[in-house]
């Protein structure tokens, strides 16, 4: 009970400090630097400040220390915390982006018990594959950052599902739930700032390193049993960018160019609002969040027909948000509501 409390009490620093720190940087922002013009990622018309994902990032990284998180996952988080920031007001080249972040999914797949592929290939085999897989869910959940709220809906929903299964099963550590309710906190603390029309963004400097922090947590939750809860939790954004990357990658798009192509731009570009964006994919992450919690009871065939609903789920919002025709032909980038980068 007295590590409940103590998490809780952790909590809410978290969120105290991010909601003070991002509101600090807001106002810091609009003297000190450049707003974020729109480019071909956005969905926003009016210049808006980024960078509120540093101080979000800082209060995580400073209450995970206190409680005890690894040094080696600690430093890893710093590092794509400096070099997404510099990245978001000086810019940082494509290949030195790609070599931190396998640095720093090196450094945290390491305070990971390799377990998962052990019938196949070596542990050093294994730690590679896994590392890459972090790599690439980084960016996965930086490129998926596109409009407002949909970061703070998308890590509430992992890590609200991460703390009920640590609740509901003594085979998941008690630890990884403190550690997820000081990560939602802290999105609390941005989401004000966040919600339609944002005021600020995240940023790189705060995509980044949450998809490194909800990569490990998912690592973390299927190295204690729960293999599918990180697939049935994640389907939407799997489903979107994956369906999306073969798409450009057939007319011979290059992967790391931005753009503004995923479903739920198309979708915001069609005419509906953020919010209706935001509300129809809390839907799904809500239905997704049941499964991924009913699926934990369950034997192994049960979890992977938890995992197919999971994704048929998620290709039917896909579906629903490209169906709607663009409500003119004007290119992406000239068209701008209000988003997030």
């Amino acid at each position: 009970m007295f590590e409940w409390f103590y998490t809780l009490l952790m909590a809410i620093s978290a969120a105290v400090f991010a909601y003070v720190g991002v509101y600090a940087m807001r106002e810091s922002l609009r003297f000190l630097a450049p707003p974020a013009t729109p480019n071909a990622r956005d969905n926003h018309r009016m210049p808006t400040p980024k960078g509120a994902g540093f101080p979000v990032i800082v209060a995580v990284i400073a209450m995970l220390t206190v409680t005890g998180a690894q040094g080696a996952f600690i430093g890893a988080l710093l590092l794509l915390l400096a070099v997404s920031f510099m990245d978001d007001h000086w810019g940082v080249p494509a290949w030195g982006r790609l070599i931190v972040h396998v640095v720093a999914a090196g450094l945290i797949t390491s305070t990971v018990q390799v377990q998962f592929f052990s019938e196949y290939m070596t542990a050093l085999q294994e730690r590679v594959l896994l590392s890459l897989m972090l790599v690439w869910f980084i960016n996965l959940y930086n490129f998926m950052d596109g409009i407002d709220e949909i970061t703070c809906v998308q890590t509430s929903t992992i890590t609200i599902g991460i703390t009920i299964i640590a609740l509901l099963h003594a085979s998941v550590s008690d630890v990884l739930a403190y550690d997820a309710l000081i990560v939602f906190a802290a999105m609390l603390g941005f989401w004000r700032f966040n919600r339609h029309p944002a005021s600020i963004f995240l940023g790189d400097a705060g995509s980044i390193p949450l998809g490194a922090l909800m990569g490990w947590m998912l690592l973390m939750i299927a190295q204690q049993g729960q293999w599918q809860v990180g697939l049935i939790l994640v389907s939407y954004y799997v489903v979107d960018s994956g369906v999306t990357m073969m798409a450009r990658l057939l007319r011979g798009k290059k992967p790391w160019e931005a753009h503004s192509q995923h479903a739920y731009q198309y979708y915001v570009r069609s005419g509906k609002t953020h919010r209706h964006t935001i509300y129809a994919l809390g839907l799904v992450n809500l239905l997704c969040l049941g499964l991924a919690v009913s699926s934990t009871f369950e034997a192994a065939p049960v979890r992977v027909v938890a995992v197919a609903c999971a994704y048929v789920l998620a290709m039917l919002l896909f579906i629903f948000f490209r169906m709607r025709p663009l409500r003119s032909a004007t290119p992406p980038n000239a068209l701008r509501e209000h988003a997030s980068t």
